[in-house]
């Protein structure tokens, strides 16, 4: 069994931001419930500076090592960092669409522009510095279990 390498780095790391950084700042709070998306592509500093050190921070084990995320968990949603950016966020609801809503709720809100495949359901947002998906994950049920904004050319 492997475990993360950075494990006791992620101690180190939580305690040295909360040091520095004390409590979150609550300059971008509006732009972020506008828009989750602009989240996407922060630094590790600037989503230190916006949240404040995370409540916890895990590892997610990919199919191979450079596929490896640090996850940041904040109570709005989990930040997957890549390198020193964020490229991914998971979330319980986006424009209006929850964790717990019928899949059905996707379409209606936003409309045709949408992609459905075997358990889960794409939407790609327009007009952005870079390409940025949506995907919710959906039972058999027909349910949404997960939320996660992404960019898709990582």
């Amino acid at each position: 069994m492997r475990f993360p390498r950075f494990s006791l780095f992620s101690l180190f790391l939580i305690a040295g931001i909360r040091f520095c950084f004390g409590g979150p700042a609550e300059l971008s709070a509006q732009e972020d419930e506008i828009d989750p998306a602009s989240r996407i592509g922060l630094t590790l500093e600037e989503l230190i500076v916006r949240s404040g050190p995370p409540e916890s921070v895990y590892a997610v084990r990919g199919g191979q090592d450079w596929q490896d995320d640090v996850v940041f968990v904040y109570p709005d949603g989990d930040y997957y960092i890549y390198r020193d950016r964020v490229w991914q966020l998971g979330l319980q609801s986006v424009y209006g669409i929850n964790v717990g809503d019928r899949e059905t709720l996707i379409s209606l809100i936003l409309e045709d522009t949408i992609q459905r495949f075997e358990g889960y359901t794409l939407y790609s947002l327009p007009g952005r510095a870079w390409p940025l998906s949506i995907r919710f994950n959906v039972d058999g049920n027909g349910l949404i279990t997960h939320i996660f904004i992404y960019r898709p050319d990582f």
